[in-house]
């Protein structure tokens, strides 16, 4: 039969292996509301939801305007507002530096690999503050020029941003009118 103390020792051993494993670089990132994965059907024209998931985990429901998208200079622009909720306080714009189809990445280290740059507005933890996702790409899939239209998808995140507090992954899919 063990002892009190090889039974207080396998405890401590227990809650140090529990603690390691919810560290930062191990943890298990939640889907918010059970969605484990975002819709490809992109047929609701301007308007895609954005699930974040990281250190805190929501659903952003988008609505894009036709006059804030835009090829400007063979960039694409793509600015939207959360217009539900409780504070009305969210928003998304992101910009390619072209608008053809292919991948875009919004990477910022080593210097002159980023082809995309993309942010978020939103209060989290009762501060409202613009997260910039400088880690992953922003995919164009279809541009119809005769429509104005773009179809394609996102998965960005903050990962490697030394002034972000807080862990964001954001993820979604988009079908955008411009003007």
């Amino acid at each position: 039969m063990k002892s009190f103390s090889t039974y207080k020792y396998l405890i401590i051993l227990l809650f140090i292996a529990i603690s390691t494993a919810c560290s930062v670089g191990n943890k298990v990132i939640p889907n918010p509301g059970g969605i484990s994965g975002v819709d490809t059907s992109n047929t609701t024209l301007n308007a895609f939801q954005i699930i974040v998931t990281g250190d805190t985990s929501f659903i952003m429901s988008i609505t894009s305007i036709d006059s804030l998208n835009g090829v400007y200079d063979d960039s694409l622009i793509v600015a939207g507002l959360e217009l539900s909720g409780p504070t009305l306080a969210g928003g998304v714009g992101f910009k390619t530096f072209s608008s053809s189809t292919g991948d875009y990445l919004t990477e910022e280290t080593p210097p002159g690999i980023n082809t995309a740059q993309f942010g978020i507005l939103k209060t989290i933890r009762g501060v409202r503050k613009i997260f910039f996702m400088n880690h992953g790409r922003i995919s164009i899939t279809e541009h119809n020029l005769a429509d104005k239209t773009v179809k394609g998808s996102f998965d960005v995140n903050n990962e490697f941003n030394l002034t972000g507090d807080i862990y964001l992954r954001c993820r979604g899919n988009f079908y955008i009118k411009y003007q």
